[in-house]
């Protein structure tokens, strides 16, 4: 009996292990990587298992090990990629993806410079943490102070590659990618049956629970789950002394317990398009690509319509700070340059 449960259980981890091949996949192409095999196409970047093994250097240093993915940064530099089924094991994954890393430096003349781990599954989400080599030792990514969350995009990889230093600032950001992704996410809240004039709020309050080094518990039923966001983001405005907004942009489960289950998927789809991008990061920037996010719920919203909000760049809300001598070191930008305004419109 042990013994076929233990069977049942690798071929889950099989299946959902070919969940995150696919994500990995899927978001290496919409990051604009070219994800067919360099061994076979000149333009392509991408080596997907033993694909790997056509590279003479690559198989010198992987022996018979076969990580998810090798990406070629260059003739010379690579990147390597494990995952893992659970969201658990993330660190785990981080692990192996150095271990194959560490073999490639030591045994063959190329060199895998930055290493990511991804786990979990379609169903729970996925995890993201990448190390980039310094002196032999992987340290985390980060941009604009903040730590990666999501693959990275050819622009970040070059700049890792180029400046030889983990800790990133204002690498440009693919407003293309930034806004098909708000796109899709509109879909994703549709799809959970809330409604086209809510689904500002709900992007209010979710930006909100980002805010913070640790991410909400996407694991919880619906009921938790929601009840930790709003948690959160309530904690963030009263930090930043903005309490009285947050009857505003409370998330409420649906009346019929029937749509739960629909509703927790698209927030936690919702949660996971916001980690791929990087969400934190680009709300530590100085660039206005979160106010054209935004806008794109609002654009649906009725009510948004008829108020005709007009987010304002942070050239000029850094402008008026300065005049007026506000004291802005720890306010949360996505707070004081869009919501704050939307929300008082929506009262």
């Amino acid at each position: 009996m042990a013994k076929s449960i233990s069977k049942k259980s690798n071929e889950q981890s099989r299946v959902t292990e070919k969940n995150a091949y696919a994500y990995i996949n899927a978001a290496l192409k919409d990051l604009g990587w070219d994800t067919r095999n360099p061994s076979r196409n000149p333009s392509g970047q991408v080596y997907t298992d033993n694909q790997a093994l056509e590279h003479p250097e690559l198989r010198k240093g992987l022996g018979k090990d076969r990580p998810e993915n090798v990406v070629k940064l260059t003739e010379t530099k690579f990147w390597v990629i494990e995952a893992k089924s659970k969201r658990t094991e993330i660190d785990k994954a981080v692990g192996e993806a150095e271990g194959y890393a560490r073999n490639i430096n030591e045994k063959s003349l190329a060199e895998a410079v930055i290493i990511s781990g991804v786990a979990g599954n379609d169903d729970d989400g996925y995890l993201v943490r990448s190390r980039f080599s310094v002196g032999g030792e992987f340290k985390p990514v980060t941009l604009n102070g903040k730590e990666i969350t999501g693959l990275l995009s050819p622009p970040i990889a070059e700049r890792l590659v180029s400046a030889t230093d983990p800790d990133l600032q204002d690498v440009p950001l693919d407003e293309g990618v930034f806004l098909a992704t708000a796109e899709a996410i509109n879909e994703y809240l549709h799809r959970g049956a809330i409604n086209k004039n809510d689904r500002a709020r709900v992007m209010a309050a979710l930006l909100l629970a980002l805010v913070d080094d640790t991410p909400p518990n996407i694991d919880a039923n619906p009921r938790v789950l929601i009840k930790d966001i709003n948690s959160r983001a309530e904690t963030v405005l009263e930090r930043n002394g903005k309490k009285e907004f947050f009857p505003f942009i409370q998330i409420q489960l649906p009346a019929a317990k029937d749509n739960y289950v629909k509703f927790r998927r698209a927030i936690v789809q919702t949660i996971q398009a916001l980690t791929n991008l990087n969400i934190r990061s680009t709300m530590s920037s100085g660039t206005d690509m979160l106010g054209k996010f935004y806008e794109v719920f609002l654009k649906y919203g009725n009510g948004a319509k008829e108020i005709g909000i007009v987010l304002t760049p942070r050239h000029i809300t850094r402008f008026a700070a300065e005049i007026l001598d506000v004291d802005h070191a720890d306010f949360l930008m996505v707070v004081k340059r869009h919501l704050f305004d939307l929300l008082a419109s929506l009262r």
